[in-house]
């Protein structure tokens, strides 16, 4: 397990692929909802209490941007990594469009290179924790 486990939603159409980023990341000690479309993944954010999405960009024939923009608004500290097949951005423009959205991998991934990525990002969300926490030398409640 990294530094802290994460409530993270996993939406990827493919049920194999689906269900081995959902092994995967319970093994690292994640709490994982996986599911298979728009409106599930949709209906998950609702409880507002993901510290991660791992988005496919196509599902099914639908772009999952909406559920990333959803997530920036109703869970403004979530990260969103997209892994997708998709050459729809391939010039690094999915971040420009969706603001949200730390990482994008290619697929085919290598379980322990999206893992890798995973635990960066338990990393920097620990570290945003303790600034947040930290008293301001100058001053005020805090350094951020």
């Amino acid at each position: 397990m990294g530094f802290l486990a994460m409530k993270i939603l996993v939406l990827e159409d493919d049920v194999q692929l689906r269900m081995a980023f959902r092994d995967a990341l319970e093994d690292a000690g994640h709490s994982v909802t996986a599911v298979g479309s728009i409106e599930d993944a949709h209906e998950r954010l609702e409880r507002r209490d993901l510290d991660l999405l791992l988005l496919d960009l196509d599902i099914d024939g639908q772009c999952a941007l909406p559920i990333a923009d959803l997530a920036r608004y109703a869970i403004p500290n979530a990260e969103v990594i997209i892994v997708t097949g998709s050459r729809a951005y391939p010039w690094g423009e999915l971040h420009a469009r969706a603001h949200n959205v730390s990482w994008s991998i290619r697929k085919p991934v290598a379980l322990s290179d999206l893992l890798n990525v995973i635990d960066f990002t338990e990393h920097r969300r620990l570290k945003r924790s303790q600034l947040a926490s930290c008293p301001n030398p100058f001053g005020g409640d805090r350094i951020c």
